[in-house]
């Protein structure tokens, strides 16, 4: 079983209800700013690749402070998408005084829940990564178009990570050598 071991965060209801607009904007902004720290902090916590977790947050597509409703009823919140019919029942056993405001506004704390999603579900299919992706957005058991069409994006999203990555180390010189 994995441990939710989220980070402390400095998001509530009130801090947002009471921002200005400008507030907000700058909230939204730092939020965003350390994306990129929660994911490298949540990828180290739950042994995952940096290049998974960036892949996994290109095809949700959230953004902070997201919350996005399906004709389902089911709710997703944050970058990660975490759907609270699938996964909130988990997190709210072990972190009972979670909100729903720092779910989907704090970006460490949406970082670290799906992280810890994807490392149980990774666990739960005995090592295989590719099972587990899968399975953080659609159970396989459920519906496995659903499941493998999920898995297939995000094998795209890794894909064109990981080709940038290479375009960075391999850059041609003036005179064509790398």
């Amino acid at each position: 079983m994995v441990i939710f071991d989220l980070p402390d965060t400095d998001i509530s209801a009130q801090t947002i209800m009471q921002a200005t607009a400008k507030q907000f904007a700058g909230l939204i902004d730092r939020q965003k700013q350390k994306l990129p720290y929660c994911i490298k902090q949540a990828a180290k916590k739950y042994q995952l690749s940096e290049l998974l977790l960036k892949a996994l947050l290109k095809q949700e597509g959230g953004a902070i402070g997201q919350v996005m409703r399906h004709s389902n009823g089911s709710v997703d919140y944050g970058p990660f998408q975490i759907n609270r019919k699938f996964w909130l029942s988990q997190i709210i056993h072990q972190y009972p005084d979670l909100t729903w405001v720092e779910l989907a506004f704090d970006a460490c704390t949406n970082t670290f829940v799906a992280s810890a999603i994807l490392r149980s579900e990774i666990d739960k299919a005995q090592g295989d990564i590719w099972r587990g992706v899968g399975n953080y957005h659609h159970a396989e058991s459920s519906n496995l178009v659903r499941h493998y069409e999920y898995t297939s994006g995000v094998i795209q999203q890794y894909v064109e990570l990981v080709q940038q990555k290479m375009n960075h180390i391999f850059v041609p010189t003036a005179n064509g050598n790398q």
